[in-house]
């Protein structure tokens, strides 16, 4: 169901021809758990597809802004390499 409800929403962002896509804590959608590095490979996998996939039309554009606090797990499984572009932000303490 969770697989199926992301593709919904990447195909229906992959239809306009403007579209802003946020991937909030990726960890919690691939169901990552720290230690057993137990994770829903189906859904990583359909990410991964997802962020190497090009609009079909070249006038629409995606902008996919992801966010997590596990960056260096992501890192090994290979799902960071497939964006442009790493940005650090500290944690807020207030």
């Amino acid at each position: 169901e969770k697989a199926n409800r992301i593709a919904k929403v990447i195909d229906d962002a992959y239809k306009s021809p403007l579209s802003v896509l946020v991937l909030d804590e990726l960890e919690r959608l691939i169901d990552y758990i720290p230690g057993n590095i137990r994770y829903n490979n189906y859904v990583l996998q359909l990410i991964m597809v997802f962020l190497k996939k090009k609009p079909e039309k070249k006038s629409h554009r995606m902008l996919v802004i992801a966010t997590t606090s596990l960056l260096p797990e992501l890192h090994q499984l290979g799902i960071v390499s497939n964006f442009n572009s790493v940005v650090s932000v500290p944690s807020l303490s207030k």
